[in-house]
């Protein structure tokens, strides 16, 4: 339910943006818009940032979908085909990303007992494959190609710059790195940390690992086909070229 939830807004939004009031409409209305573009920018900062300091995994995911629908606002704020295409490619590729990472989080609190960051050294030789969905689902939130993470953010940050929204697109860039901060931290903790000595509870169960790979897998060939989806359903959808 998670990555789900934090969606509904937005496709709110996205949808009386698109449907309600069109881009041609909105575009004149400048300071509404930049209103709306700079909130979306400032969330991207600030949640990345409260995702940091979490040391609660789930709640650092949590806290870190409020950058990625910050990132999301950003480029609606805008108005521009670019930047509109981004947000909702973003949309989607973040339920992808997000559904990787609760996923693997509830499967490591349920065989693992790991509930914090610094817990996560106790996959290391126990669940590599467990570690390799981590690592591709904070990839992908990192923004790393070919991962689907990277091109919602391409595309708003693109947007922004062939409008010369100079700033709008440096402060989206400072979000996307405060993103690393908390993305380098789960795998620091992750790969490079002492494991820590204590019971271990049983191996995860095929099926739940299974499913995770299969939304782990989704987050790669979305990212590699993500072209496509935007030039043949985003952009007709909003009137883009």
């Amino acid at each position: 339910m998670a990555p789900l939830v934090t969606k509904v807004s937005a496709l709110a939004l996205i949808r009386i943006i698109v449907s309600v009031y069109g881009l041609d409409w909105l575009r004149g209305e400048q300071m509404v818009m930049q209103l709306l573009a700079w909130t979306g920018a400032v969330a991207m900062i600030a949640g990345g940032l409260l995702a940091f300091l979490q040391s609660n995994l789930r709640r650092m995911l949590a806290m870190s979908s409020v950058a990625q629908i910050g990132l999301v606002v950003a480029g609606l704020g805008q108005a521009g085909s670019w930047t509109v295409a981004g947000s909702i490619l973003h949309v989607l590729s973040d339920s992808l990303m997000k559904s990787t990472l609760f996923l693997a989080a509830g499967i490591a609190l349920l065989h693992y007992g790991i509930e914090r960051v610094d817990q996560l050294g106790r996959l290391r030789g126990r669940s590599p494959w467990l570690m390799a969905f981590f690592t591709i689902g904070g990839l992908s939130l990192l923004g790393i190609p070919p991962l689907c993470g990277f091109f919602g953010k391409y595309y708003v940050i693109a947007g922004a710059l062939r409008q010369q929204h100079w700033a709008l697109a440096a402060a989206v860039i400072l979000g996307s790195v405060m993103s690393g901060l908390y993305v380098f931290r789960l795998l620091e903790r992750m790969y490079f940390s002492k494991p820590e000595n204590g019971e271990w509870r049983t191996a995860s169960t095929p099926g739940l690992v299974a499913a995770c790979g299969v939304l782990a897998a989704g987050v790669i060939i979305f990212g590699l086909f993500n072209q496509g989806v935007v030039t043949h359903l985003i952009l007709p959808m909003i009137g883009g070229e």
